[in-house]
């Protein structure tokens, strides 16, 4: 009998979380639109994974990328409506026996920087289809639309390390109501 009241406290607690109010500015829900992307090659962008109530976890995938050894990418977005607060790490650099290392931080509020790398003699490629590279957890913390978007010095490394060549970078938009 002990397990069953305690069982439905955690459920009446856990419900109490999820429907929070909007009525004094902060935000109910959340959601993620990905932006429209063009057909086309070489492509990095983010995508919807999870949302809950005010977070929202979106992925970095890459479609047709060969010969990926690391990454350097930049998002910008308002700190004032997005925070950061945690990674955790896609498929696509785990394939295969060789580690991979993680250094994701805010530059300055508002700018987040992955620098994701495979150890010395390891390349990813993707073909046709699309791979995770990692996953990033925010939360909505003001109401409206809170663009984000990758920065001209995202880049996508080679082995050697040179920047791949014509990779378009997506972002999207959070709406929190």
């Amino acid at each position: 009998m002990k397990f069953s009241k305690l069982y439905l406290l955690f459920f009446m607690v856990a419900g109490l979380v999820a429907c929070s109010s909007s009525d004094d500015g902060n935000v109910a829900l959340a959601t993620f639109v990905a932006s429209s992307r063009a057909p086309g090659p070489s492509q990095v962008f983010l995508a919807s994974e999870m949302e809950e109530g005010q977070t929202i976890t979106v992925s970095v995938k890459v479609r047709d990328l060969a010969r990926v050894a690391a990454s350097d990418l930049v998002l910008e977005y308002s700190a004032a409506r997005l925070v950061f607060f945690a990674r955790l790490p896609g498929s696509f650099l785990e394939q295969g026996p060789v580690p991979v290392s993680y250094e994701v931080f805010e530059e300055i509020p508002g700018r987040l920087r992955a620098r994701i790398a495979r150890s010395t003699g390891g390349t990813a490629s993707t073909g046709p289809g699309e791979e995770t590279l990692v996953f990033f957890r925010f939360q909505v913390v003001a109401t409206g639309d809170t663009a984000i978007a990758f920065t001209s010095d995202s880049v996508m490394l080679d082995e050697q390390p040179a920047a791949l060549g014509g990779v378009t970078f997506f972002g999207g938009t959070f709406v929190g109501t």
